[in-house]
């Protein structure tokens, strides 16, 4: 007699234990969809630009120099504006976030850094000198032996 209601009381309980995570993740993934960039393209609600149009770039964008208005061409562009000065990953972040070019990371120096060092290995038209990034004078872009020359100082060879 005692054994039928321990084993029904475990029942309720696991039930009960189900129904909440059931729940919970019906809550989640209601959250999911509603963050997912189908579900936001499926609904029927207009996206406001991030960006207002005034400020678009006027000029084409020429595709052998591999721009894309992503990051690393807004990074590059803050360099160039601010040419002649080195400026650190955090000052180009601040600058970049002034200006409303949207990041949505918790962590965007990270992202800026990351478009940076991508920049500078691929465009060459910035570089980093110890901790600064700044703008590749066009007769040093192609010449790595003079940037290193301004980094490390004259060789001694």
């Amino acid at each position: 007699m005692g054994i039928d209601s321990v084993s029904t009381a475990n029942y309720d309980a696991v039930i009960a234990d189900l129904t909440a995570k059931r729940d919970e993740f019906d809550r989640t993934i209601s959250m999911l969809k509603a963050l997912s960039p189908q579900e936001r393209a499926a609904s029927e609600r207009p996206i406001q630009p991030a960006a207002n149009v005034e400020n678009e770039r006027k000029e084409p964008i020429s595709s052998n120099t591999g721009t894309n208005n992503g990051i690393g061409d807004a990074c590059a562009r803050i360099l160039h504006t601010h040419a002649g000065e080195g400026l650190s990953t955090r000052q180009v972040t601040d600058l970049l976030l002034k200006s409303g070019f949207p990041i949505h990371s918790k962590t965007p120096m990270n992202n800026v850094w990351g478009a940076l060092d991508h920049r500078s290995k691929t465009a060459k038209d910035i570089e980093k000198v110890g901790r600064q990034w700044r703008r590749v004078s066009k007769g040093n872009a192609k010449d790595g032996a003079s940037r290193n020359a301004q980094m490390n100082g004259p060789s001694s060879h």
